[in-house]
């Protein structure tokens, strides 16, 4: 799914914000907002996400320490989002087996089927073109683990 800045312009008006609060206010109560997966927006990840993202990703492995990052956080392929606000990301991880597999990280009350599908689809689309270019995704997510750890 390819947003341009049109599509995206038109999700920042008034009512995002209303489901967001709704959202943060009432995550158990999920069913209730219909409209998020037509709110979401599914794109690229930027440097600029990253903030954001280390944030998921601390919330939903709570037990590790922020400065005991490891692979696990992979290599963000591609992010879901209301507004400017991440609600979720796909990443690339290698199990023990050296197998690339493909995690998803949400914030609470964000996640849904139809979100993790498109996360999906882009995430592969995004390993497909680093394997096409000849690009190793498996140095790529060591590479960035070690990066994050250097940059806090």
């Amino acid at each position: 799914m390819n947003m341009n800045n049109a599509a995206i312009n038109l999700l920042k008006f008034q009512g995002d914000s209303q489901i967001l609060e709704q959202i943060r206010t009432s995550p158990h109560q999920l069913e209730a907002v219909p409209e998020l997966s037509e709110k979401t927006i599914i794109r690229d990840v930027y440097l600029s996400d990253l903030h954001q993202i280390q944030q998921i990703y601390l919330i939903n492995l709570s037990k590790e320490k922020f400065s005991e990052r490891t692979e696990k956080i992979g290599l963000p392929l591609a992010l879901s989002s209301i507004g400017k606000e991440v609600t979720g990301y796909a990443s690339v991880v290698y199990n023990e087996n050296h197998q690339a597999e493909i995690n998803f990280f949400f914030k609470q009350g964000f996640e849904s089927e139809e979100i993790k599908e498109q996360l999906f689809d882009r995430a592969r689309t995004e390993m497909n073109s680093m394997l096409g270019k000849g690009l190793k995704p498996e140095n790529a997510v060591t590479r960035f683990t070690n990066w994050l750890n250097k940059t806090q």
